[in-house]
């Protein structure tokens, strides 16, 4: 158990997510020069070091698979339209949720709530963590309790709500609120109890809870991946530790554990290799463990693209445009391009105003600043390779400040073939 007394929660401590080999904690501690460590399970660890010995951050400096990705809110649906009503009508699959944790990453839940409560008044949650509490839920000495072992946030029992709802203050005695309402609304429809008052019922109602109140993501990564101010943003190192929690939870209690998670991003490969879909799918090997996740949240949006460098008749293309619209007042946004090694591609720009950037050449554990002439749009550009976790190429994009418009960036896709052992590049179709 890591003997960190630091504050890493706080606005002064950067984050990171590292994939180790069943290293002690001495070893990762010499490995990571740092011993405010918390084990999420056989392949990650997430580590916190002082922010000003982070800074810059950037994919050379630091990897791609260590800076936390930032996911937000997903919408919900509705119960009619997935089939559960119906399943309820159906008696003999006896699908109430008896005996089973639903685990919710989200927002937080109003505890108080009627529809979180048994009959008898008590509450169905069997375990809260408030990643946002501030006071870290245990003495700075480094002793944490061993069923709690987290750096940071506190956990309220159920023994801790019951008797927090029979106070005449409850939140004095815990805390904890969703002022989003996103994560009390999700917890509705998957474990609400039956209301007639209201006419409605959870997806299943018998079940109890363990939630997870994530920590909204902190400025420094909001600053690099320049998300705007009024956008919700978590930390995938935080769903990785929530995800742990649960487990633990579920260990605890001897009971499954079915975890629901309604947010998403579009950072990564989409191929569920990135560090949360590993922790997610990792689960498969835990007996009376699953997990469902939110997906497909922007339909028409034309957020994604996907192409390839065609070869014409006779000759080889040299490069594929893409339009990419930039709205007015947009302060800037980050854009990553993926292919399956061991294709590799460059990446050049044409701006509104009609100004040319020449393919940025291929240098690898390098970044590139690409300043214009006549107008303020800076963009940076990094390429990485063989990232460990995936195995694909990288092209990673920061717009800093774009004009509004109808920007062109141009990827010329090449393919890195060996004959007779000789390495040779060529355009690729």
């Amino acid at each position: 158990m890591s003997d960190c007394t630091a504050n890493v929660a706080g606005q002064d401590y950067a984050d990171f997510i590292y994939r180790h080999n069943a290293a002690s904690l001495d070893e990762l501690t010499g490995i990571l020069g740092t011993d405010c460590i918390s084990y999420v399970n056989e392949s990650y660890v997430t580590y916190h070091i002082p922010l000003s010995e982070a800074l810059p951050l950037s994919i050379p400096n630091h990897s791609y698979e260590s800076i936390p990705s930032l996911f937000g809110l997903m919408d919900t649906t509705s119960m009619e339209a997935s089939g559960i009503i119906s399943t309820f009508r159906q008696p003999s699959l006896g699908s109430n949720g008896e005996g089973v944790i639903v685990g919710l990453i989200d927002t937080g839940i109003d505890y108080q709530n009627p529809l979180f409560r048994s009959l008898d008044g008590n509450t169905r949650i069997l375990g809260l963590w408030d990643q946002t509490a501030p006071d870290g839920g245990f003495e700075l000495t480094g002793n944490r309790p061993f069923l709690f072992p987290f750096l940071y946030g506190k956990e309220y029992t159920a023994e801790d709500i019951n008797r927090a709802l029979e106070s005449d203050s409850p939140l004095n005695a815990v805390p904890v609120t969703d002022t989003s309402g996103h994560g009390t609304f999700l917890a509705g429809i998957a474990a609400g109890r039956y209301e007639a008052s209201m006419n409605f019922v959870g997806a299943a109602p018998l079940s109890y809870l363990g939630v997870v109140k994530l920590k909204p993501a902190k400025e420094y990564l909001r600053r690099y991946y320049m998300i705007p101010d009024d956008a919700d943003a978590y930390q995938s190192n935080d769903i990785m530790m929530g995800i742990t929690y649960l487990t633990l939870l579920a260990r605890r209690h001897r009971m499954p554990l079915v975890i629901c998670l309604g947010l998403g991003t579009n950072h990564g490969g989409h191929s569920g290799a990135a560090p949360v879909g590993e922790v997610l799918n990792s689960l498969r090997s835990f007996m009376g463990v699953a997990a469902v996740c939110s997906a497909g949240n922007e339909a028409g949006l034309r957020h994604h693209y996907l192409g390839q460098v065609k070869r014409p008749a006779g000759g080889y293309a040299d490069y594929d445009e893409v339009e990419l619209r930039v709205g007015e007042g947009e302060k800037g946004f980050s854009i990553e391009l993926w292919a399956n090694s061991p294709e590799i591609y460059t990446v050049g720009f044409v701006s509104p105003t009609g100004e040319a950037i020449q393919r940025i050449p291929l240098t690898l554990n390098n970044e590139t600043t690409v300043n214009f002439s006549v107008e303020p749009t800076t963009i940076s550009v990094s390429y990485a390779t063989t990232l460990g976790f995936q195995s694909s190429y990288l092209a990673s994009l920061r717009f800093i400040s774009p004009i509004p418009g109808i920007w062109l960036p141009q990827a010329s896709i090449l393919l890195l073939i060996s004959r007779q052992n000789v390495p040779v590049l060529m355009n690729w179709d």
